[in-house]
């Protein structure tokens, strides 16, 4: 587990590549920040993954990335990328398929939890799904807002295409604004402080970042 880290400025910001999707978590992280990476903040090959109150922002390919089946669970995450240049992978990429090192085919079931979480950045589509094989990604979400073109992700209390109007994107500060639709729309799960350690009211803040006059 990795908790209250800061990770920056490296090629990948973690690399998991554990060829065990049994559902256990391999890793959990917590109250963490990552970003500003040459490549992904989070790539994860065949690997059961959490993450709860962290950020993922600002990386020169997409943001987060778990190929190869496996789990994938983010809860009060916020993954933005607004880095100033062009890039084709979207924040958020989910398949349950991969080509590894030694170019192997690897094919597995996904699980996807997406709660109370912001997937949001510069291109129009900022999160995508491939199954290789029909039905191999099974999806739950609820209360969160996304930047895509999906209208099937507009369900279950979450929003697509509101700007959560982010403090100030060019110096990476995702806190919100006063305004952000993300306030107060949240489920409870029972966390009970974000990425900064601030206490979550009883109607918390979609994303890592509660909001704070």
């Amino acid at each position: 587990s990795i908790k209250f880290a800061t990770i920056t400025n490296s090629i990948v910001g973690l690399n998991l590549t554990t060829y065990s999707p049994d559902g256990v978590m391999d890793l959990t992280v917590e109250n963490t920040s990552i970003g500003n990476t040459s490549s992904a903040a989070i790539l994860c090959l065949n690997s059961d993954f959490e993450a709860t109150s962290s950020l993922f922002s600002n990386t020169v390919g997409g943001t987060v990335a778990h190929v190869g089946g496996g789990t994938a669970n983010y809860v009060h995450c916020t993954i933005a990328n607004y880095f100033p240049a062009q890039r084709d992978a979207p924040a958020a990429y989910f398949a349950d398929y991969a080509i590894d090192n030694n170019g192997v085919e690897i094919i597995a079931p996904m699980n996807v939890s997406l709660v109370n979480s912001i997937f949001y950045g510069r291109n129009d589509e900022e999160i995508l799904f491939f199954e290789f094989i029909e039905n191999n990604i099974r999806l739950t979400y609820s209360h969160n807002i996304f930047k895509t073109n999906q209208d099937i992700l507009s369900f279950n209390n979450s929003l697509i295409n509101e700007d959560p109007e982010f403090l100030n994107t060019a110096s990476d500060n995702f806190s919100l604004e006063e305004g952000s639709p993300a306030r107060n729309s949240a489920t409870n799960t029972g966390l009970m402080i974000d990425i900064q350690g601030i206490l979550r009211n009883d109607t918390p803040d979609i994303g890592a970042f509660e909001f704070r006059a």
